[in-house]
Parts: C-alpha cells; structure tokens; sequence
C-alpha cells in the first residue's frame, strides 16, 4: 500500500471522507462532475431533493458539510441543505440531500450552479 502525501487528521477513529461535486439540470438529474469514485449515483427525487446513493455500503455515518457555486455567486445567496438519516436497508445505502433558498422553499439546483457535498463516514463503530 503506497503511503499517503497528505494524510488526514481527524479526531474521529477511521474516519472517510466522500467529495462530490454535481451540477445543476432544471427538473433533471444533476451531473456528477467530482467524486465519482465514492457516489454510485445522484437522483433527483423532488424539488430540491437529491439521493446520494454510495457505491460502497457504508453504515457509521457522521455528518456532512456543503456549499454551493454558481456563475453567477450571488444567485446562491441564501441557499442551504439539510440531509436525512442514512438509508441502510436493500443493496446500496443512500442518503437523501435537500435544498432550501432564501425563502425557506424547496429549490432545485438548476444549469450554471453546482453543489458540493462532503460525507464523513467512520470505518469502525468506536467512538473518539
């Protein structure tokens, strides 16, 4: 095993990190442009909801942090997301991601935005 240049250091035992990166399509699914080696897929479900669905079942999950871009920054002004509780049941676990505006209103990511997601996984059930 070829030894890491940049190590990650975390309080957090064993602790995995997923980047993704996807851009806006309207009412379509959104395209994965970075981090294709952790997500198997991105659906849009609903207005302003995307499932993550992991290409490896991962089972200790333990939070996530997000920001948006766009080509136009200020269009992403007051955005935020929330995600619900990791889904682990049936052949791949998923985690559903939504989008809120300035107005507290489901809203899609749309073409010239994109939204990065980092998950934070534990490899093993012991607690720092």
């Amino acid at each position: 095993m070829a030894k890491e240049l940049h190590p990650q250091r975390s309080p957090q035992p064993e602790l995995v990190t997923v980047v993704t990166r996807v851009t806006g399509a309207n009412d379509a699914h959104p395209t994965i442009t970075e981090g294709k080696g952790g997500i198997y897929t991105v659906t849009r479900t609903g207005e302003g909801v995307y499932r993550y669905t992991f290409n490896v079942n991962r089972s200790n999950f333990v939070g996530f942090t997000f920001g948006f871009g766009a080509t136009t920054a200020a269009d992403m002004k007051g955005y935020t997301a929330t995600h619900a509780a990791l889904v682990t049941s049936g052949a791949r676990y998923y985690i559903d991601v939504s989008i809120w505006n300035s107005s507290f209103a489901a809203a899609d990511v749309i073409a010239a935005q994109y939204l990065t997601v980092v998950f934070y996984f534990r490899e093993t059930s012991r607690q720092p």
